[in-house]
């Protein structure tokens, strides 16, 4: 069978992953991104000294408040939503790249740069 057996499929997921680079096309990032999380967690962020990912390897962050409270309420404790001062994060050399529409990651970010 050929490579090219679906083309258009392949296409349509390029196009629903944001399409290579992730960062969008003009590559902004709003200086306020938001964390879905748990005050459980959060403390630990707290006491590590970042905000580091789980399982997936990535931290997400949401440009809206109203999506990141969504994500924050699918655990089965108490919410929490971290407001990230994204801008600085990037000018003291973090790497937060766009996957999405309004989805953002990165590795991990220190909690100096969370603002509650």
């Amino acid at each position: 069978m050929s490579q090219n057996k679906h083309p258009a499929r392949r296409k349509r997921r390029r196009r629903r992953s944001g399409g290579r680079g992730g960062r969008g096309e003009d590559g902004y990032i709003p200086d306020i991104l938001y964390h879905g999380t748990t005050e459980g967690r959060a403390q630990r962020y707290r006491r590590a000294g970042y905000v580091h990912a789980g399982h997936s390897k990535r931290v997400f962050l949401s440009d809206e408040e109203s999506e990141a409270w969504r994500v924050a309420h699918r655990f089965k404790q108490s919410p929490q939503v971290l407001y990230v001062d994204a801008g600085r994060a990037r000018r003291t050399g973090l790497s937060i790249r766009r996957v999405r529409e309004g989805l953002y990651v990165a590795s991990q970010i220190p909690t100096r740069h969370v603002l509650n």
